[in-house]
């Protein structure tokens, strides 16, 4: 199946904040993508929705609790490395 273009997305000129786009995809599932102003992926959905409506609420929703978020410093844990061979 052909990748299908946005429904929601940025416009042609640089956006002046980041943007939701809401697509779907291979699967004919929707989602959603979080794109800053440099164009990178800052966030996605990270499921299909059935419905391009569910997957426009999620936003909603992810905006709104955006809103009330705070930022939180967790410790530091250093994870022990594992060696890798040399090719």
């Amino acid at each position: 199946m052909a990748k299908k273009k946005p429904v929601i997305k940025a416009k042609a000129n640089k956006p002046k904040t980041p943007r939701f786009e809401v697509f779907q995809d291979a699967k004919g599932e929707w989602r959603w993508h979080l794109r800053a102003v440099n164009g990178r992926i800052l966030a996605c959905s990270g499921e299909g929705f059935k419905e391009q409506r569910k997957c426009k609420k999620s936003v909603t929703l992810l905006i709104e609790a955006v809103g009330r978020a705070v930022a939180e410093q967790l410790p530091i844990v250093f994870l022990p490395t594992v060696p890798t061979e040399a090719k």
